[in-house]
This record gives structure tokens, C-alpha cells and sequence, in this order.
């Protein structure tokens, strides 16, 4: 063969093999990254270990001869007489010889398992961390300037010693100073009273993405406890069935920072806090895909917010979670409980399905403040107070959002008030009360309206609202409600407490029986300036039923467009009740009796007063009267000289306007366009049974516990360690970095190997 064409033969194969070689390569290369970052093992432990130990002294011997990142794989279980130390600019991992089985780092004595330094670096990459039945200490402790990455492998069966410095025990699983990073793996069953699965203190930073923290158990946090300063971070994994003997089950914060955006927090029981106990100084900050679900506590079944502590909530889902009635405390707060001088603010999210005695969604004690402007409360249950209840003093803004399918057994489907309740928007809709305030009962508070709906709520009294406060409504609509009995949009209570109407609409609600849009009750006074009164419907008293010795004064506005089956299409006046009409608009309105206004017995006609300017148009009834002479005197004294009655009426005792049967019926009464006349009515209509009595409120639960005192520790900040991602990117680095330097080699050897002319 021709020297030429064998020297290029050569060079092809050459090359041939070489690039089979480095395609061979790069492909192990990747694969290997691949599979190390998408399973649980360490990157490391899947290739040849740094060192394989199997007794304690081989385990010293290998950290202490460690230089850079160091894998030592364990071939069984090792018993340590000290504790494992990490010393500063050691980067240990440990692991198991074993894919099959994690062996375990046992401590035999009183005294933590592992200690890592300032300054060390450990993965725990596949071993079970634990201490001999009876022996007490830490998992892991990570003093200040320490690094802890848990990537898989077990932490448990740990009992925290006694800390004669601080005088209480810290940290069952780990008690963390440093920085804490946890992507897999459990910490179970450990003890302690501050954080039976973690304790974070000083500086200290704790990362949770995966794995889980279960079955542990504390007095403070029994998952995770926090101090001040120190920070928390839950974006994955799982905190379930922990338990507090008293505050916060699954996480409990002494006034450091705890940010969750993904994760569940769920099946945790404490006597305070059930999932979450946010105290001192601490915020909570609670979006994007975070999940407190199905805890228990005696208060604050998902979340307690202590006092001067905040809890800012703009995603995520706080459901399924209650509270127990016991001999000491009244069951409060499903969802969510704010302590006194607490705040709770909710933007997003859904608080939802949650149950309780009294503030099934959310309970809102003395001084304590909750803004809602967006999100949801929804689906909750409780005696008073469905969807959220407050105490005096306390104060709570609607602004946006939603209050919506909640259900009180008693009284305050949608919201219960006791404090300050102000409403500029949102919507408190579909909520159901056994007797009072389906929408909300104002039980002695302060209720200010100005915008937002109260709508398509229902209960037997106050469809919408049952006001026993003070009450004005600047703005905003009360519509579509239902009462059972009487007050289908407002009904405003016994108490000597006001209700004023200076705008906005109650609009197209219905009761059974009495007042359809507003009944006033016992010794209350309704005010109405500004707004309308319209399309409302009930048997008696179709816009507005009075009864008692308080009355109805109307100063402006409209009141229009309702109807009573019977008698009062605008407005009804018992025996005892007064209605003073002095400006506004009264039309449209349709009844048997009284189409504008109708009177229980001519009697009656003593407490109605109508001045000069109101106008009375198109209402109807199915009869007119002419007017007796002797009351000439009585209509005089009570009826101004230029009110405008419906036409063609020239004064208002004509049964369209005021109901009045004592006259000479009028045979055909005008206008032309009114209906057929019905069958006379009685000069004393018929009415159904009112309350017998003031309606009844329960006591308040009053129950605020004197939270006991956080600790307080200072320390150092942690070393990041590589996370999953970051070895992906790696991986992806060298292959990358390998065919760059493959395809420059495979060129030059070309080039070289060129024949010459």
C-alpha cells in the first residue's frame, strides 16, 4: 500500500478511537452527574469513598487526616465513647458503605453525638445520627461559624442534656448556632424542652427544602424552635404530627424571623399554637405555596401570633386546623389567634375549613389588629364567629378579599364584633348563622362601612347584619340577604346602641316575617340621612319594621321599590314604635296596607311624623280611605303642609301612603294605574310572633396565657455547603470544559498530522 495512504489510514483511525474515547468519557461523566444529583445519596458517596471506617478510632483517624472535601463511608454501625468533632477547615461527609442500609453514629454516653466547629464544614449524606436508650444529648450541635448539610440519613432518637449555662435543655435532633441546610432525610423522635427536632439560637440560619421533621417532642417547638435573631426558612419538605406540651407544635418562634413559601406544616398538637407560635419580636411570612394544615391546640389551632409579634400572610393555605374546649380555655382561634397587641395582615391565600368554639378562621383578642386586603376566609366553623371574631378593643380592617361560607352554630356567620370593625371593600357573602348575623352581629362594637358588599348571607335574625353596637354606613351595599324570622338585611338589636345609614344601599333582602330590609328592635334608633332603602321584601314592613319605643328617622335618602305581603311596603310602626320622616324620598312601595307606611291599629298613626320637603310617589295599596274628621287634629299636628303625596292624593292618610281605615273608603282610588283592589285589610294587621325577648349574647372567651419567656443567645453566621442544583451546574460545567478541550485536541492533532505536498 501506497506510504501516503497508509500514513492518513493511520490518522483516521487515530482519530476514530480517540474521539470514541472522549465521547465514551464525556457520556460516564454526565450519567454519573445525573444520577448523584436526582437520587438522595451524595454526589460523593456514589463514587470510591475518601476512607471506609468501621470502628471509632478509624472514624478520628480519617477526619483528622482529612485535606479538602473528604467522604468517609461507613461499612456498620460505630459506637462512639466522646463526641465526633468537626474541627474548623475540615469539609466532612459522612455516608454509608451500603446502599441498601444507613448505618448508624451511636452515642453511648451523656454527651452530643457530633459537634461541628466554627469554621467545619459536615454533609450527612446517608447515616443514622443517635444516642443508647437512656443516654441524653444533642444529635448535632453547630456552634457559631459551623455548617450542617443534611442531604439524607436520619437524626433520632436523641434526648438534649441539660444546659447549666441557660438552665434548660436546647436542640433534641440538632441544636444549631451556625448555619443548618436540610434538602432530605428525617429527624424524628427527639427531645428537648426548646426544639425537640431543631433548636436554632444566636445568629444561627436554618434552610429546610425537603425531608421531614416528625414525632418529635418539646415544651417549646416541638418540630423547630427559633430565638431571637436567629432565622428560619421553609420552602420544602414536611413538619408533621410534633407535639408542644405548650406553645407552637410544629414551629415555635421567640422573636426570630421565619419565612415559609413552600412546605407543609401539618398533624402538630400544642396546648398554644398548634402548627405555628409566632412570640416577642418575631414575624412570620407566609406566601406562595405553603401548607399549615390539620393541627390541634386548646388557642390558635393553625397559628398563634403573641403579643408584639407579626404575621404577614400573602399566599399559601392555613386549613383544616382546630381547637378543643377544655376547663381553661374556650376553644379560640381555628385558624388563625391574634394575642393581644399582635398584628395579622392577609393579602393572598385561603384561611379555610377550619374549626373552633368562637373565631373559627381567625380570633382577634384585646388590642390585638388584623388587616385583611385580599385573600380568602372560607369554609370555617364555630359557635360564635364562623369566619372571624373579635374582642373589645381590638381592632380590624376589611379592605379587600373575601369572608364567604363560613357557618356560626349561634350567632356571626361571616364575622362577630365585639372591638373595631371598619370595611372600606371586599365581601362578606354566603355565610350562615343559627340565629343571629348571618353576614356579621356587631355584639357592642363599633361598625364603620364605606365600601365592599355584605351580601347573600342568612340566619333566622340579621340576614346580613344583627347591629346590638354602633353602627353607620357611609357607603357600600347590603344586598341579597335572608332571615328566617326577622331582619333580612339589618337588624338592629336590643341595646340602646345606634345604627345610622348616610349612604351606600341595603338592597333586595327578604325575611319570613318582619323588616325586610332594616327591623329595629327594642330600644335602638335607626338614622337614615343619605343612601336608599329599595327591592327589599317581607310580610310586614317590607323596607323597614319598627318596633319598641326607639324609632326610625329619616332625614334623606330613598326608600323605594320594596313590598310587604300584608301590611308597611316601606315602612311598618308597631304600637309602641315612631317613624319621624323629615326629608328623602318614599316610593314605589307596594303592601296590602300602607304601601308607603304602614300602623299596627290606627293608634299608631300617633307616632308618625312626616314634615315638610319629603315626597311621597307611586306608592301602592289595596285600598284608599278618605280621612275621618276626628282626626283632623291628630293629622294636623303630625303632617306638614307641603309634603308631595303620591298622585292624585292631596294628604297622606289614604292607605297608599299611611295606612288609614277609618275613613270612607274610596271606591276607586287613583292613580288609574293602581292594581286590583285585594280584600279589605284588618284595622289590626296580622304579625307574627316578634323576639320575646333582647337576643342574648354568650360571654366572650377571655383567655389570653402569659406566654414564658424566650431565650436569647448570640453566635456567628454559617458557611453555605453545594446544594443539588449547584452540582448539576457543575456537572454541566465539566462536560462543557471537556468537549471545548476534546474538540481543540482532535483540530491541533489534525493540523499536525497533515501530509505534505
Amino acid at each position: 500500500m501506497h506510504i501516503e495512504s497508509k500514513s492518513t489510514l493511520r490518522r483516521f483511525f487515530s482519530m476514530k478511537v480517540l474521539s470514541f474515547v472522549s465521547l465514551l468519557f464525556i457520556v460516564l461523566l454526565f450519567s454519573s452527574c445525573f444520577v448523584s444529583v436526582f437520587s438522595d445519596v451524595s454526589p460523593f458517596a456514589l463514587g470510591a469513598p475518601d476512607y471506609v471506617v468501621s470502628t471509632n478510632v478509624e472514624l478520628s483517624q480519617a477526619v483528622f487526616n482529612a485535606v479538602g472535601p473528604t467522604v468517609i463511608a461507613f461499612d456498620n454501625d460505630i459506637a462512639l465513647m466522646i463526641p465526633l468533632i468537626i474541627p474548623a477547615n475540615k469539609d466532612i461527609t459522612l455516608t454509608s458503605n451500603n446502599n441498601a442500609k444507613f448505618f448508624k453514629l451511636i452515642e453511648n454516653n451523656d454527651a452530643s453525638t457530633i459537634i461541628v466547629n466554627n469554621g467545619g464544614v459536615l454533609e450527612l449524606a446517608g447515616i443514622i445520627v443517635t444516642h443508647t436508650r437512656g443516654a441524653t444529648g444533642s444529635g448535632v450541635i453547630i456552634q457559631p461559624g459551623g455548617t450542617l448539610i443534611m442531604s439524607d440519613g436520619e437524626i433520632s432518637g436523641n434526648r438534649a442534656s441539660f444546659d447549666y449555662d441557660r438552665g434548660d435543655t436546647y436542640g433534641g435532633g440538632v441544636n444549631n448556632y451556625g448555619n443548618f441546610t436540610m434538602s432530605a432525610g428525617m429527624i424524628f423522635n427527639n427531645t428537648a424542652n426548646w426544639g425537640g427536632g431543631v433548636f436554632t439560637g444566636g445568629n444561627g440560619v436554618f434552610s429546610l427544602s425537603g425531608g421531614v421533621i416528625s414525632n418529635n417532642t418539646a415544651q417549646h417547638g416541638g418540630g423547630v424552635f427559633i430565638s431571637t435573631y436567629s432565622r428560619f426558612s421553609l420552602s420544602g419538605g414536611m413538619i408533621s404530627d410534633n407535639t408542644a406540651t405548650t406553645y407552637g407544635g410544629g414551629v415555635s418562634s421567640g422573636g426570630g424571623t421565619f419565612v415559609m413559601f413552600g412546605g407543609v406544616i401539618s398533624n402538630n398538637t400544642a396546648d398554644f399554637g398548634g402548627g405555628v407560635y409566632d412570640s416577642g419580636r418575631g414575624l412570620f411570612v407566609l406566601y406562595g405555596a405553603g401548607v399549615i394544615s390539620g393541627n390541634t391546640a386548646t388557642i390558635g389551632g393553625g397559628v398563634w401570633v403573641n403579643s408584639g409579634a407579626t404575621f404577614e400572610m400573602s399566599g399559601g393555605v392555613i386549613n383544616d386546623n382546630r381547637v378543643t374546649n377544655t376547663s381553661s380555655n374556650n376553644g379560640i382561634g381555628g385558624g388563625v389567634y391574634v394575642a393581644p397587641s399582635g398584628s395579622f395582615s392577609l393579602s393572598g391565600g385561603a384561611v379555610s375549613n377550619n374549626t373552633a368554639v368562637a373565631g373559627g378562621g381567625v380570633f382577634l383578642t384585646n388590642t390585638g389588629i388584623f388587616e385583611l386586603s385580599g385573600g380568602v376566609i372560607s369554609g370555617n366553623i364555630a359557635e360564635y364567629g364562623g369566619g372571624v371574631r373579635t374582642t373589645p378593643r381590638s381592632n380590624f380592617s376589611l379592605m379587600g378579599g373575601m369572608i364567604s361560607n363560613n357557618t356560626a352554630t349561634n350567632n356571626g356567620g361571616g364575622v362577630s364584633i365585639s372591638g373595631n370593625f371598619t370595611m372600606s371593600g371586599g365581601m362578606i357573602s354566603n355565610n350562615t348563622a343559627n340565629l343571629m348575623g348571618g353576614g356579621m352581629i356587631n355584639d357592642g362594637g363599633s361598625f364603620s362601612m364605606s365600601g365592599g358588599e355584605l351580601s347573600n348571607n342568612t340566619a333566622p335574625y340579621g340576614g346580613g347584619v344583627l347591629n346590638a353596637g354602633d353602627a353607620i354606613l357611609f357607603d357600600g351595599m347590603i344586598s341579597n340577604n335572608k332571615a328566617g324570622t326577622a331582619g333580612g338585611g339589618v337588624f338592629i338589636g336590643a341595646s340602646s346602641r345606634n345604627f345610622t345609614l348616610s349612604g351606600g344601599k341595603i338592597f333586595s333582602n327578604t325575611a319570613t316575617n318582619d323588616g325586610g330590609g332594616v327591623y329595629i328592635y327594642g330600644i335602638s334608633n335607626f338614622t337614615m340621612t343619605a343612601g336608599a332603602i329599595s327591592n327589599n321584601k317581607a310580610r310586614n314592613g317590607g323596607g323597614v319594621y319598627v318596633d319598641g319605643s326607639r324609632s326610625f328617622d329619616m332625614f334623606g335618602g330613598e326608600l323605594s321599590s320594596n313590598t310587604a305581603t300584608n301590611t308597611g311596603g316601606g315602612v311598618y310602626i308597631s304600637d309602641r314604635g315612631n317613624c319621624s320622616l323629615s326629608g328623602g324620598v318614599i316610593s314605589n312601595n307596594t303592601a296590602v296596607g300602607g304601601g308607603g307606611v304602614g300602623v299596627a291599629t290606627v293608634v299608631a298613626l300617633d307616632g308618625v311624623f312626616v314634615s315638610d320637603g319629603v315626597v311621597f310617589s307611586n306608592n301602592r295599596a289595596s285600598v284608599a280611605y278618605n280621612r275621618a274628621s276626628e282626626h283632623d287634629s291628630l293629622y294636623n299636628s303630625h303632617m306638614g303642609r307641603n309634603v308631595v303625596w303620591t298622585t292624585p292624593f292631596t294628604q297622606g292618610y289614604n292607605n297608599y301612603d299611611i295606612s288609614y281605615t277609618s275613613g270612607t273608603p274610596i271606591t276607586s282610588p287613583e292613580p288609574s294605574s293602581s292594581p286590583t283592589s285585594s280584600p279589605r285589610p284588618s284595622n289590626t294587621p296580622t304579625y307574627s310572633p316578634k323576639p320575646s325577648s333582647s337576643p342574648t349574647y354568650s360571654p366572650e372567651p377571655s383567655t389570653s396565657p402569659v406566654s414564658s419567656p424566650e431565650p436569647s443567645e448570640d453566635g456567628g453566621s454559617g458557611v453555605n455547603g453545594f446544594s443539588a442544583r449547584e452540582v448539576m451546574v457543575i456537572c454541566v460545567s465539566v462536560v462543557i470544559l471537556t468537549v471545548v478541550v476534546v474538540t481543540v485536541l482532535l483540530l491541533s492533532f489534525r493540523k499536525r498530522g497533515a501530509p505534505v505536498e
